[in-house]
């Protein structure tokens, strides 16, 4: 009886030993399966954190998180940022209240405008963007006249277009520092309108096919005009008194006084002053080439003038001062040859 209990326990041990076997391989596989696809994972390439990572972060919406941004991109030469991160915090007016930070938004998007300008392949998109960036040196300058960029971290050709900004406006700059030196304000610090024109000058092509150096007035150069006009009336003066010298050496019959010998007498005088003639005609035609190729070298198609008024422009007065619905017109004067639209 007692061998007949053994042999059965042996069974059950044997029964319940081999179903449990099958149950422990089973989770083994599992464990294995489940250890293998995360082992897959890991080593599978993040697709959308590297795309995340190439692409630029957006702007942030806070206007001090926009300018340490933009300062890191100056730093790291991103030009073409400049635009995005800084146009926002200066236009249609300025966010910061803090003169420091606006001055240096300022020459950090005049320098984003001049770099945008350098790469675009249109000549009206390149005179705008530089137009642009003359706009916002001039802004910083009206706010500290004597401010200056370091040729140290700003590319020359930068430096130069912000000298020639302040060369340009001298006489306004020089104005504000004597109303700060006289113990006033300037108009923008002391709440004053200020009231700043914007003219945009259309030039005509086919006027730089003119004579007289009006390509030259045209184009904002009066020096060359006067030079090259005078040039032209001088030939143009020397060749009509030639003519009438020998016309007037003819006698009643038309002809010239040979003299004795054939040679001589008026015949010969005449001569000498038709060649005067000839030579006055062709400095004419020179100057004239050389006025010509100037013109078109340095031909604008629009000149942009930017001008602070000391009263409210005719435009905001009564409707009849208005130049709105006026047909176009050509004004000539003393230095400038222009269309006004």
């Amino acid at each position: 009886m007692a061998r007949r209990r053994t042999v059965a326990w042996w069974i059950v041990l044997v029964v319940i030993g081999g179903s449990t076997a099958p149950v422990s391989e089973g989770r083994a596989q599992e464990t294995s399966s489940s250890s293998d696809t995360t082992s897959s994972a890991a080593d599978a390439p993040d697709v959308g954190t590297s795309e995340a990572s190439d692409s630029p972060a957006p702007p942030p919406s806070d206007p001090d998180a926009r300018l340490r941004r933009a300062e890191r991109a100056f730093q790291r030469a991103q030009f073409g940022r400049l635009l995005e991160l800084l146009r926002p915090l200066l236009t249609p007016k300025p966010v910061f209240e803090d003169a420091d930070k606006r001055i240096r938004s300022r020459e950090l998007l005049g320098v984003g405008y001049y770099f945008a300008a350098q790469q675009s392949p249109e000549p009206d998109r390149r005179d705008k963007l530089l137009e642009a960036a003359r706009t916002q040196f001039w802004e910083l300058l009206r706010e500290r006249p004597d401010y200056s960029l370091d040729p140290l971290i700003f590319p020359a050709n930068v430096v130069e277009l912000f000298e020639s900004v302040r060369e340009h406006h001298a006489e306004q700059l020089a104005e504000i520092r004597r109303r700060r030196q006289s113990g006033g304000n300037d108009s923008k610090a002391a709440g004053e309108t200020l009231y700043i024109e914007r003219r945009i000058e259309q030039n005509l092509f086919a006027l730089n096919f003119f004579p007289f150096g009006v390509g030259q007035f045209q184009n904002g150069s009066p020096l060359k005009g006067s030079l090259f006009a005078g040039g032209q009336i001088a030939a143009l003066g020397l060749q009509t008194a030639s003519w009438v010298v020998v016309e007037g050496l003819r006698n009643a019959n038309g002809r010239f006084n040979v003299g004795p010998n054939r040679s001589g007498g008026d015949f010969a005088r005449a001569r000498r002053w038709r060649n005067i003639q000839y030579a006055a005609i062709g400095a004419f035609a020179g100057v004239y080439l050389w006025s010509l190729i100037d013109a078109l070298v340095g031909y604008k198609s629009q000149r942009v003038h930017i001008e602070t008024l000391n009263e409210p422009p005719p435009e905001l007065g009564s409707d009849e001062s208005s130049s709105i619905g006026k047909p176009p017109s050509i004004r000539i004067g003393w230095g400038y040859v222009h269309i006004r639209w």
